[in-house]
């Protein structure tokens, strides 16, 4: 494990030199708009953050969501099993409930658990991922503590076509999934289909658990994606988005029953959607304005004993109108957004609904060799009254090459549902508060780029649980540092990564549960002809599965290859495999991870 930290930190300090005198076509130029809010190159982004393209996502063949983001630095997960089973995903060692995740700009989380389900969202319906690291509440309001993650589902081209694609794997996997793209006049749409299905192997692997069953744990997703647009008048348009997943996973829970046989499954439907209505219009040359009004769910129905279904239900209903203004000194943005959450179950909580009402402005400007970020934001929550956070962010090009950062920004989580009402749960619990500094240092060469980047997040007020009842600790502190490299030479591509940070109780001195102290990744693949080769890597220190730091879970190194061919300008193929060496490792204490398996796929697109 030491050795591949060591390799990973290696590799991004010499990728540089070695890359020295090559051309490459890294585009440091491609536009985001999660850490800004409103669209900017990368190479002008004041914060640390990562994009995964389509053609990344694509390679990834049939890994999952929160498998393909760990690739990524400073992001980790844990998983209770295989495909479709809980996962949780960490950002700079802060919890998986302090990280904001969107669909499309709509918030997705369950208001219950304060997370997302992201294992139930299919990689077939994403086109682009952008993760921010650090905070992100002076942008999106609560949760957004660790980080934010942004998934834009699949829009189509600019050319009207259709394209069908599918694959078979490991564990009895098939693929499958098909869309097209048009354009009548003023009106123009897509629409994405998938489907998916595994027998996958079984979620828990220690027999001595309560609750082992040593038979396959299957996992079924179906989803869809849709956009309709019409373009009212030059600037003008008027868009509809659609998202909707439902995902069916079996997981071992052993009877107590004498009628029920020790092999019963427990089963869980989650379906995850979102829809969305928005309005951009360019009534100036220099004035945006979007005005959108959605709804997202996560409705999770649980079937037990006798075909019992137990349900857990999200609605949120959303409005945003948010205002770009440019001016001769940068880019003001104002914006207002009313966030409405309501909670079904047949559990009863205490309380089911609450309102936020949230106001932001930010500006972003750019002076000869300084630039400057600067966002407020105030969420008046109808349960805990009103938080203001904030991030100043101050940038300075010390050279054609050389660029660096220094920010400071402060964010809140409030308290879930679950947090507060669940059997056993503590309504005297308060919103979480951070405030976070970091300093990072970029090297641009070409089309190549490095960076360097040091954080401290402190975290007062953190929810934790004693036993079964969350409790609040005086505070948690994240220190730590992340080495990045990424470019594309020749025929080439190379990136490295290594994180290290030490995410601690500072009350306790314990190390948060499931993060490691030390995670790196690594990769290469080469362009021959119509082929592309590809190799990575993603290992992590040990952690432990528990809050007293008794149960260790031990690092892990995992190696992946793949391999591309375009047959044909229309059609291509795709085959990988996971997991190479066949490492046994734990993402959560008693659980199976997944051993070495094959996947190969093909995507038809013509041109």
């Amino acid at each position: 494990m030491r050795k591949t930290i060591l390799t990973g930190a290696i590799a991004c300090a010499i990728a540089p030199a070695f890359a020295e005198d090559t051309p490459t076509t890294f585009d440091l130029g491609m536009i985001v708009v999660t850490a800004t809010r409103i669209p900017t190159p990368v190479r002008e982004l004041l914060n640390d953050i990562s994009v995964i393209t389509e053609e990344e996502i694509q390679r990834a063949g049939q890994a999952t969501l929160p498998e393909l983001l760990r690739t990524l630095p400073g992001v980790e997960f844990s998983a209770n099993g295989g495909a479709g089973t809980n996962s949780s995903v960490f950002i700079r060692g802060a919890n998986a409930n302090h990280t904001l995740v969107l669909i499309d700009g709509m918030r997705i989380n369950s208001a219950t658990s304060g997370t997302t389900a992201l294992e139930k969202i299919p990689l077939g319906q994403i086109e682009r991922i952008e993760v921010l690291r650090g905070p992100g509440s002076h942008l999106y309001g609560s949760e957004a503590i660790g980080g934010v993650i942004q998934i834009f589902t699949k829009s189509g081209g600019a050319t009207p076509g259709f394209h069908f694609g599918g694959g078979v794997g490991s564990r009895g996997l098939h693929q499958a999934n098909a869309g097209g793209n048009g354009k009548l006049g003023e009106v123009s749409f897509n629409l994405e289909v998938a489907n998916e299905s595994t027998d996958s192997f079984s979620a828990l692997g220690n027999p001595a658990h309560t609750f082992y069953n040593a038979d396959n744990d299957p996992y079924r997703n179906t989803s869809v994606n849709g956009k309709l647009g019409y373009t009212l008048a030059p600037g003008h348009e008027l868009s509809l988005t659609g998202f909707h997943s439902v995902g069916r996973t079996h997981y071992d829970s052993k009877s107590t029953t004498p009628s029920i046989p020790a092999s019963f499954d427990f089963r869980n439907e989650q379906t995850l959607s979102s829809y969305a209505l928005q309005s951009r219009n360019q009534f100036r040359p220099e004035w945006q304005s979007t005005l959108r009004i959605g709804t997202s769910t996560d409705d999770l129905r649980t079937a037990t004993l006798n075909s019992h279904w137990d349900q857990i239900r999200t609605d949120q209903d959303q409005v945003l109108w948010q205002n770009d203004i440019t001016t001769r000194i940068g880019v003001v943005t104002l914006g207002a957004e009313h966030l409405d959450q309501q909670v079904t179950s047949n559990t009863v909580y205490a309380v089911t609904h609450r309102t936020v009402m949230s106001y932001l402005t930010g500006y972003r400007g750019k002076f000869d060799a300084h630039s400057l970020q600067l966002n407020l934001r105030h969420d008046d929550n109808s349960q805990f009254g009103g938080h203001l956070t904030k991030s100043l962010a101050y940038g300075y090009q010390l050279n054609r090459e050389w660029r660096g950062t220094a920010s400071i920004g402060t964010a809140f989580n409030a308290p879930t549902f679950n947090n507060l009402y669940y059997p056993g749960g503590n309504p005297n619990l308060k919103p979480e508060t951070a405030i976070n500094r970091e300093l990072s240092l970029h090297h641009e060469r070409g089309s190549r780029h490095a960076s360097l980047t040091v954080f401290d997040n402190r975290i007062n007020q953190l929810i934790t649980y004693s036993g079964t009842t969350p409790v609040q600790i005086q505070s948690a502190r994240i220190t730590g540092a992340a080495l990045a490299y990424q470019a594309r030479f020749d025929e080439y591509g190379v990136h490295a990564s290594a994180t290290w940070q030490d995410p601690r109780n500072e009350t306790s001195k314990l190390l948060l549960n499931r993060r490691a102290k030390q995670t790196a990744t690594a990769g290469i693949d080469r362009q021959w002809n119509a082929w592309n080769f590809g190799s990575d890597v993603v290992a992590a220190g040990k952690r432990f599965d528990d809050t007293n730091n008794t149960k260790r879970m031990g690092g892990y190194t995992v190696f992946n290859l793949n391999a591309a061919n375009r047959y044909s300008k229309d059609l291509s193929f795709l085959a990988r495999l996971n997991n190479a060496f066949n490492k046994q490792y734990e993402l959560a204490r008693d659980y199976n991870t997944p051993d070495r398996n094959v996947f190969i796929g093909f995507d038809y697109h013509p041109q």
